[in-house]
């Protein structure tokens, strides 16, 4: 079996937790932390949301790139989150962006 992308070499890390990809990334974070039988506030739990939480960015750049200006990889993501029709401008997909992550100080 190989291993691929940041999400996977983290679930990798724990003996007998097999990740689902086609899953939900926190729902399988939380299946670990049900299986590892880690309360709230357990230092472990901490930790490995650390990780789960590195691996996710890392994911994401990865599929996505780090470039905020480049409106073919916005436009793959508005793609992936199921926006129809794609937006045709930079401006555009960043207004998506606002649309499905308000900003909580408005």
């Amino acid at each position: 079996m190989t291993i691929k992308g940041p999400l996977a070499l983290f679930f990798a890390q724990y003996m007998n937790f097999e990740y689902n990809p086609a899953g939900s990334a926190t729902d399988e974070f939380y299946r670990l932390c049900d299986l590892r039988d880690w309360d709230k506030n357990d230092p472990q739990k901490e930790i490995a949301k650390q990780g789960f939480q590195d691996a996710l960015t890392l994911q994401f750049n990865n599929s996505y790139g780090t470039d905020v200006d480049d409106l073919t990889k916005w436009q793959a993501l508005c793609a992936k989150l199921g926006v129809d029709p794609i937006p045709e401008s930079l401006y555009a997909c960043r207004e998506v962006r606002k649309i499905l992550q308000p900003d909580p100080l408005n």
